[in-house]
């Protein structure tokens, strides 16, 4: 199979092709249930911590103001919500927790091996201590950028369709160009977006902190959603729906770039 002969939303994809100098700047996966209002007090999740506390043991807590407007009474309503933070010593990887889903994050990315068997112990941790019943939405996000420093040559990296204007005489004078396709695929939904962006720019701040370069990213939130028919919550589904939404992201991935992408960040090609 060539980068050229897939449909990168169906199918099979292309084998995996490490990149040692990837340049991925966040990788997370969330997994959605419905509300467990007990998880905003700290002694309900006391049996969690203890069960990632080996891996993460930093705890911290956020609190979020939300603002709920009934419109049948005219009342509004506001609340603080607790966001919790489990982190590891290094601090690149990270659980956050609230009363409405799990997350887990990474900043230092190895393997979709290795980020899917960490998954597999934070989700079989919340099953165990706080008992989900269900699930509403899983979803695996790769966000990746390429500082465009100088003397850095970005033509050729991309197939063409990717490219759009910028890949035509006015591309010399784009500061600014940003693309987004939502898309059905064989496991759910994908949102892609791509582009250009100047110094200290950013589509998305939280996840991927402006830099003093202008740069490219792809952004890949790759999801299913179960909120009109929830399944159950079980540690290998959800390990499984992970596996699978990282592999169509890779494929997208796969697809919209060349070569000379792959070989510019360590990957063998032969």
């Amino acid at each position: 199979m060539t980068d050229r002969d897939f449909n990168p939303l169906f199918g099979a994809g292309p084998e995996e092709i490490p990149l040692p100098a990837a340049p991925l700047v966040t990788v997370m996966y969330q997994v959605r249930f419905p509300e467990i209002v007990s998880i905003q007090q700290k002694p309900f999740i006391a049996g969690f911590q203890e069960l990632v506390r080996e891996d993460y043991p930093l705890l911290a807590d956020e609190r979020l103001k939300t603002v709920a407007f009934d419109q049948h009474v005219g009342t509004v309503a506001a609340a603080d919500e607790v966001i919790w933070r489990f982190i590891d010593e290094t601090a690149t990887w990270r659980v956050t927790l609230t009363s409405t889903f799990l997350t887990l994050e990474t900043r230092k990315y190895v393997s979709r091996a290795d980020f899917i068997e960490r998954l597999g112990k934070v989700v079989t941790a919340l099953h165990r201590s706080l008992k989900p019943t269900h699930v509403t939405r899983m979803g695996m996000r790769y966000v990746d950028r390429v500082p465009l420093t100088e003397g850095f040559v970005f033509d050729g990296m991309l197939r063409t369709e990717m490219m759009a204007v910028s890949g035509t005489a006015i591309g010399n004078s784009m500061v600014h160009s940003v693309s987004e396709i939502l898309c059905s695929v064989q496991e759910g939904q994908m949102l892609a977006r791509w582009g250009m962006l100047p110094a200290r720019g950013s589509h998305d701040p939280d996840v991927m902190p402006p830099i003093k370069e202008a740069s490219w990213f792809l952004d890949l939130d790759t999801f299913a959603d179960h909120q009109s028919s929830p399944v159950r919550f079980e540690a290998d589904l959800i390990r499984d729906a992970a596996f699978g939404l990282a592999a169509r992201s890779y494929a997208f991935f796969r697809w919209a770039v060349t070569r000379k992408f792959l070989e510019t960040f360590g990957g063998v090609t032969g």
